[in-house]
């Protein structure tokens, strides 16, 4: 709150490795880094689907990603390491992004209205982000 108050305050090896899953996801906001010249192997999984497998950390990640019959960015999932299991214990976890609005800004096209969200692909979803770009710069 305003960085007073700590809303969320954790650390180690988990919150690491979860980290590593978000940063995976985010690389939406930078295309760019999806190339196969930065070790990006991507795989047709449909018509309007493709995953992306690439290293962070030295830690493989494979993100989903699935485009709208018009081009644009409509959903990116991955199992992000996570305590949100059934049991509470760490594991991966289907988590993921629904892109309602893209945007370009400095020549790439990028999601502008996101929300997400732990249990993407089940009934049981959880969402708990919700963001709108209105300017990005890319230097």
């Amino acid at each position: 709150m305003l960085g007073i108050l700590p809303i969320v305050n954790a650390g180690g090896k988990n919150i690491a490795r979860s980290a590593t899953g978000r940063l995976a996801m985010e690389y939406v906001w930078l295309p760019s880094a999806l190339l196969p010249h930065n070790g990006v192997t991507w795989e047709s999984e449909g018509d309007n689907a493709a995953a992306a497998t690439f290293q962070i950390g030295g830690e493989s990640v494979k993100i989903h990603i699935t485009v709208k019959e018009n081009g644009s960015l409509n959903d990116v999932t991955c199992l992000r390491w996570s305590d949100k299991t059934k049991d509470g214990a760490w594991g991966f976890v289907m988590f993921g992004a629904t892109v309602a609005h893209e945007g370009s800004f400095g020549g790439y096209a990028v999601p502008t209205a996101v929300t997400a969200g732990w249990r993407f692909n089940g009934n049981t979803r959880f969402e708990f982000f919700q963001a709108e770009i209105k300017n990005a710069e890319y230097r």
